[in-house]
């Protein structure tokens, strides 16, 4: 590989997609007339000092800035984000313990459990917009001031070299990101816990004369029957994303335990959903009384909503299955 090829590449890296193959021919073009006919590799080189930082000669290249954040720094605002928001995810369960322990008004552990959950998602979600919004600003701000594109060599702090040239390659579409492996770690604990451990979570809550009436979902002994089977799912399901982080791309081995899962997942949903005895009477009466329903038509409301989750899960198992294949021949 030519420096000429490794100095086009390090500059339309740094470029939108739909401009990379115009500046590459602009640019190769504009390299070779600058150098003598039977040039060297030491020709080569003061050409492209004379051209500049290649991520400088891209800034030139972009028509005006019409974005907050510019591709030079794109990636690398993608990557804090995502970073910051796993580091969050994995704080938020555990700020939302403490603000609960502390809470002496909370007298059972239900009470507790019930506090922690509600607290995780409100500081998810509020810590999620607040992530957004500061490291954006920090990217705009370095954007706008062009603080970053001051560094003579991106994080180096140096002046570039021909030595700092990126090797060209091929962008890989079957790479996993870590994050997505994380997430569904934690998520997958997370909900295999309460409905293993608290399941009365999953409720129909109303008050009655200033109390709570919690009117649970399941129905406990029923739903136990299935404690090893949806332990065993989620089991495939962390054993997925470990591999996910260990392979950091699709593979055939992945995919394979993906579709098991899936099929477990499937297997298991449609199991549960038309087992009618899972779910408490209680909870469909109560719903009944709340919404005003007659006992026709909630019986259709029930039965539609059985099925339209059992098609919703089905299809996403499908998909996610036949996604995985796909996956493995995207260079």
């Amino acid at each position: 590989m030519t420096l000429i090829d490794k100095y086009i590449y390090t500059v339309t890296k740094h470029l939108p997609e739909t401009s990379v193959t115009e500046v590459e021919k602009e640019l190769r073009s504009n390299i070779l007339d600058m150098l003598p006919e039977d040039y060297t590799d030491n020709d080569i080189e003061k050409v492209l000092y004379q051209l500049g930082n290649p991520v400088d000669l891209a800034g030139k290249y972009r028509e005006g800035k019409r974005y907050l954040i510019g591709p030079s720094l794109y990636g690398n605002y993608c990557f804090v984000l995502k970073l910051v928001y796993i580091i969050v995810a994995s704080c938020v369960p555990i700020a939302a313990f403490v603000i609960a322990a502390t809470d002496s008004s909370l007298k059972s552990p239900g009470e507790v459990l019930l506090h922690v959950l509600i607290q995780t998602i409100v500081i998810a979600i509020e810590a999620a917009f607040q992530v957004f919004a500061w490291v954006t600003v920090i990217f705009v701000i370095l954007e706008r001031s062009g603080a970053a594109h001051k560094i003579k060599w991106p994080y180096t702090g140096k002046d570039w070299t021909v030595s700092d040239l990126l090797e060209p390659q091929q962008p890989r579409t079957n790479q996993i990101s870590k994050a997505d492996s994380v997430i569904l770690i934690f998520f997958t604990v997370v909900f295999t816990g309460i409905i293993c451990f608290f399941p009365e979570l999953f409720a129909w809550y109303s008050k009655s004369n200033g109390l709570w009436v919690i009117e649970p979902l399941f129905n406990v002994d029923i739903l136990a029957n299935y404690i090893p089977f949806i332990l065993l799912t989620s089991a495939i399901g962390i054993s997925s994303a470990v591999l996910m982080l260990v392979f950091g791309k699709w593979n055939v081995t992945l995919a394979a335990v993906k579709t098991v899962h899936n099929f477990c997942i499937a297997a298991l949903a449609g199991s549960m959903l038309f087992n009618s005895r899972i779910f408490s009477n209680a909870f469909k009466i109560t719903f009944m009384k709340t919404v005003d329903l007659s006992q026709d038509v909630f019986a259709k409301i029930w039965r539609w909503s059985i099925w339209g989750i059992m098609i919703f899960i089905l299809t996403s198992c499908i998909w996610d299955t036949v996604s995985s294949f796909r996956n493995i021949h995207k260079n």
